[in-house]
């Protein structure tokens, strides 16, 4: 969201000054050194698509007749492009927003695509016609273009500026990519009278970090009327010297890898190397601070007298709302034990669900009575249930299957049989487990109450999981269902594993044995736990002459582990895989 702050002098001043920032050695805009033209790999990332060899932005401000201070945000970039793969990095997307009376603006983009050919630089610039502008709403706007004649190999450059009047919130700057960044450079430039609060997430500490001051010398224009009579000439202009100064922050990172997701991770805006500013207060000559954060009540008041939100809060709803980031608006219901959030996006959610995006520990309540602080998805936890009666026939298993789904996968379960059947359903449903599988049979319940649990029976045959040795035949119990590999493969992990929500996996599995064998071999029974209980796991086996059980279950009660725990949590879910993996029935003829 973005917030429109007006701050006004009594004078107009007219700057000249310029931030400069420290490029890598040997980079100039525009001038491409030949062994970045030649080069076929990045040495530290052999299979990165693309590399992005320097990405150098600034910040700063300026102070225009009648409207206040705004900023000037400048970029410089120069990516090389490897493989084909890369050549998204090609087309650009610059992001600026407008309201009434207030607005951002892109100008000043130049791009060139650098070739190397016959063994000689080949520059092809953009042409002006190739930007365009593209509208997502109201207020978001897109500046886009794609550089020309871009290929494997190829070198390509652009640069823009957007100047703005939101000066509560300047660019962020992200250092990171999805693919390597060998240099990245920020610098801000912010005036005395405006105290940012800065915002830095990620785990790899700067390779430069300093910070200078620089004074400037500005001109002011002031004019007054000293008559209310206009047939006498009392209007009179003057100017003035001004002297401030000027805070500049510079950071640099050097040889930052690609960021790649890893399971059950925070949403990437969360992980990436970044650094984010907000404007806390403004002091101006002969005038007390102004405060913007932290004051919640404030910001409660605003979205209440906003058009956007308090509009829709008083046509009647009983319910209050939740902005959480301020990017999102759910439902909150209050109730005897406290309450809890909704999110009427999505049908298929049960009442007391959000979305999968909305869980972010916190919201803010908004209300005509204030403010406070509420968790969110409180009484959210995924169960599914999976039984399977099988019975060997032909070299193949005959089965029975009953399913139960609440939360989640119910939702999404329910939107598939919305979009492609229940039969089809059925079938994806049952092979990601069986893969080979032939359904005879299938049915659902509650496909269209989102608060009851969806409920699955089917009757199939599959020639999966079961291996016919002659005297011996081999089955996996198991099937395609549990924990069938360790989603932890990295030996350490720099932030949280985030699961979101507690889950309940319970799986149970009953083989009838047929006339004429015997059971020769059967899984052994274990439980595990983690040192605080927060998961577990029974895998308990039961051995008749006529029947073998196994009953499975995975509970997990927390939902963040810390890096220093990770080590740990993958061990923990690597003895889970191998023995869910591992387990054998080996039936024997008689």
């Amino acid at each position: 969201m973005k917030n429109l702050i007006f701050l006004c002098l009594s004078f107009f001043f007219f700057i000249h000054y310029q931030v400069v920032t420290a490029q890598p050695e040997g980079i100039k805009f525009g001038k491409i050194p030949k062994e970045e033209l030649t080069m076929s790999t990045y040495d530290k990332d052999p299979d990165a698509v693309a590399v992005v060899l320097y990405d150098v932005g600034k910040t700063e401000f300026n102070y225009i007749n009648n409207k206040g201070f705004q900023y000037t945000f400048e970029r410089k970039t120069r990516i090389k492009i490897l493989r084909k793969e890369g050549y998204e990095y090609a087309d650009v997307s610059v992001p600026y927003y407008v309201t009434n009376g207030a607005r951002e603006s892109v100008a000043s983009i130049k791009a060139s695509t650098y070739n190397f050919e016959n063994g000689k630089e080949q520059e092809s610039k953009m042409e002006k016609s190739a930007i365009f502008d593209d509208k997502a709403d109201k207020h978001w706007h897109f500046s886009k273009f794609t550089l020309p004649n871009v290929r494997e190999g190829s070198v390509i450059e652009y640069t823009y500026e957007i100047t703005s009047d939101f000066i509560i919130s300047i660019p962020e700057w992200e250092f990171q990519w999805d693919i390597p960044v060998v240099w990245s450079e920020y610098t801000v430039a912010t005036p005395e009278y405006f105290r940012y609060v800065q915002i830095s997430q990620g785990y790899n500490p700067f390779d430069v970090q300093d910070s200078d001051t620089k004074g400037r010398s500005v001109n002011f224009v002031y004019s007054y009327d000293a008559s209310s009579d206009p047939r006498l000439v009392q209007k009179r202009t003057g100017s003035e010297t001004v002297n401030y100064t000027d805070n500049i922050l510079h950071w640099v990172q050097k040889d930052m890898p690609a960021y790649k997701d890893e399971p059950y991770s925070p949403a990437r805006e969360d992980l990436i190397e970044k650094i984010e500013f907000q404007l806390a207060s403004a002091t101006f000559p002969g005038a007390s601070m102004e405060q913007f954060i932290p004051n919640w009540s404030k910001l409660a008041a605003e979205l209440m007298e906003s058009d956007d939100f308090g509009k829709m809060i008083r046509k009647g709803n009983n319910v209050q709302d939740i902005i959480w980031k301020f990017n999102n608006v759910v439902a909150f219901v209050k109730n005897a034990n406290g309450g809890f959030a909704i999110d009427a996006i999505d049908p298929m959610l049960a009442s007391d669900m959000v979305t999968y995006q909305d869980l972010n520990g916190q919201g803010l309540l908004v209300n005509e009575n204030g403010y406070e602080w509420v968790d969110l998805g409180v009484n959210i936890r995924e169960s599914t249930y999976n039984n399977v009666t099988a019975t060997l026939e032909d070299g193949q298993l005959a089965c029975k299957v009953i399913t139960g789904h609440k939360g989640y996968n119910a939702a999404n379960l329910r939107k598939t049989m919305k979009a492609n059947g229940d039969a089809e359903t059925a079938n994806a449903y049952l092979k990601s487990y069986f893969t080979e599988v032939n359904v005879q049979k299938s049915s659902f319940e509650n496909q269209n109450d989102p608060n009851a649990s969806l409920k699955g029976a089917f009757e199939l045959t599959s020639s999966a999981h079961v291996e016919d040795a002659g005297d011996l035949i081999y089955i996996n119990p198991m099937l395609g269902f549990g924990l069938q590999e360790n989603p932890f493969k990295k030996p350490e992990r720099a932030f949280v594993v985030d699961f979101a929500y507690p889950t309940d996996d319970t799986y149970q599995f009953v083989l009838n044995i047929p006339e004429g064998y015997a059971i020769a071999e059967a899984p052994k029974s274990i439980r595990l736990a983690t040192e605080d209980n927060s998961i577990r796991c029974d895998y308990f086996v039961e051995n008749k002459e006529t029947q073998i059980k196994l009953n499975y279950r995975l509970i997990r009660n927390r939902v963040i582990f810390a890096p220093e725990e990770y080590v740990d949590l993958k061990d923990f879910y690597e003895q889970i895989a191998r023995h869910c993996a591992d387990g054998q029935i080996v039936l024997k003829k008689l």
